[in-house]
């Protein structure tokens, strides 16, 4: 009629404590129960049968919690990586912008350079003046080509 109500030992206790305690008395009461089995086990075969199955069941289950361990801990695992890539791939952009900013200065720069040297060469022709042969050319003292 009313729902179960914990008692007050439950309820300070919480839900992990109660698996364990649960978990105990169960250990305890199969230790038991498979010594009352053991004396009937050599005298009926499907008792024997049942208890191998049982036996069976129970190796099965902890081969299932083996694996959930282990499957939760990869997932632990992958947790983790994914986070410090999700980092490393946000200051990679990061640099990224950096570098694209910095490849567009460079390419103004280097277009401006171009222009400059192009009108340079321009009034060049302009007044007549030709790039001297290149006989014409030494380096001095300072390790600085000059015209000879």
């Amino acid at each position: 009629m009313f729902p179960a109500m914990p008692s007050p030992v439950q309820q300070k206790v919480g839900p992990e404590r109660k698996v364990k305690v649960q978990k105990k008395k169960r250990a305890i009461s199969e230790e038991q129960s498979e010594d009352e089995e053991h004396s009937e086990d050599l005298k009926d075969p499907e008792a024997l049968k049942r208890k191998k199955n049982t036996e069976a069941a129970r190796r099965s289950r902890a081969r299932k919690m083996q694996r959930l361990d282990s499957l939760e801990h990869q997932v632990n695992d992958l947790v983790a990586e994914k986070s410090t890539l999700v980092l490393r791939l946000a200051v990679l952009e990061n640099e990224k912008v950096g570098w694209n900013q910095r490849e567009m200065e460079m390419g103004a720069r280097i277009r401006m350079l171009e222009a400059q040297l192009a009108e340079s060469h321009r009034a060049m022709m302009n007044m007549g003046l030709r790039a001297p042969p290149s006989s014409q050319f030494g380096i001095n003292s300072f390790g600085v080509q000059t015209c000879v």
